[in-house]
């Protein structure tokens, strides 16, 4: 049979997840008149994958056992890593509370969704704006929880990608939040927190065109009296320009730092999938600003 013919089966099969038709189908393709196309196989592979990703979810669903969705994700990823696959994979780790693999498999989501051309018929499953906004959210919210910096994966052009793409698709995050943490009470960063500040440092040095002014805003957890905590990510966003500029950032860029304290916590789609620590850690963070539009000051 043709590949055109063949595409028909592929689409009632995808519609279904029948991930055996849709295995029989790509296996077939290898011998079809005419033949079938590298691209026309590496997108079918990619319909394989999202089979496997459908009934995933679908087990997921139905409270099946965590290891028989595993399985079905580790399916999926042997044939093609799209953005849903580790999509699936992030969110499945995020469940768990396994931070720094959620992190990781949510950045990379980012890059796959960024760089790949969609298959025919895979533009109409692509996130919109506030699925990708969401996306960006998860991925920045599994950073500050997970136990080490988690470094964002390259893009292409061999920049950092993930959490520091540029955008996605149009669609860009109105701030970056880093999870440049400090010992208890101090402007001393700690391991993870020295590796955020220097991930910092770099991204801005590849893109000092783009900030002649570095807008950065601190913030801190509830606990401490109000004034505390705004003197305190004061003192915190002092020390860590002092080590960008030691790390390299030109000294004609400039800083416009907004201590926040406990004023301005991060939003959370669900705050109760959250310990109180949990939280308290996620407040615990520094953001890159992007555009120049006013912030508001909340610590006086």
């Amino acid at each position: 049979r043709s590949c055109e013919v063949i595409s028909a089966d592929v689409t009632a099969a995808s519609a279904a997840a029948d991930t055996r038709t849709l295995i029989g189908l790509y296996k077939e393709s290898a011998d079809a008149e005419p033949a079938c196309s590298d691209r026309y196989r590496i997108c079918l592979g990619r319909a394989v994958a999202h089979g496997f990703i459908d009934r995933a979810y679908r087990a997921y669903d139905e409270q099946r056992p965590s290891t028989e969705i595993e399985a079905l994700l580790v399916e999926a990823n042997g044939w093609s890593q799209t953005w849903k696959v580790l999509l699936a994979f992030a969110e499945f780790a995020d469940e768990q509370k396994r931070y720094d693999d959620a992190a990781r498999y949510y950045q990379a989501a980012l890059n796959d969704l960024a760089d790949n051309i969609p298959c025919a018929g895979e533009e109409a499953g692509i996130p919109d704006e506030r699925g990708l906004r969401g996306i960006f959210e998860r991925a920045t919210v599994a950073g500050l929880l997970a136990k080490d910096f988690v470094e964002p994966p390259k893009d292409r052009s061999n920049d950092p990608g993930g959490i520091f793409l540029p955008s996605v698709r149009g669609i860009a995050p109105a701030e970056r939040s880093l999870p440049v943490e400090f010992e208890y009470d101090s402007t001393a960063f700690t391991p993870k927190g020295f590796k955020a500040a220097e991930a910092l440092a770099d991204y801005i040095v590849r893109n000092k065109e783009k900030y002649p002014v570095v807008r950065l805003s601190g913030h801190t957890d509830e606990r401490g009296s109000a004034g505390y905590n705004c003197g305190l990510s004061q003192a915190r966003l002092g020390a860590i320009v002092d080590y960008l500029y030691q790390q390299g950032v030109p000294a004609e860029i400039a800083f416009e730092l907004v201590p926040q304290g406990e004023h301005h916590p991060i939003g959370l789609d669900d705050p109760t999938r959250y310990s109180p620590e949990e939280i308290h850690q996620v407040n615990r963070r520094v953001a890159l600003i992007e555009g120049h539009a006013p912030i508001e000051r909340l610590c006086r």
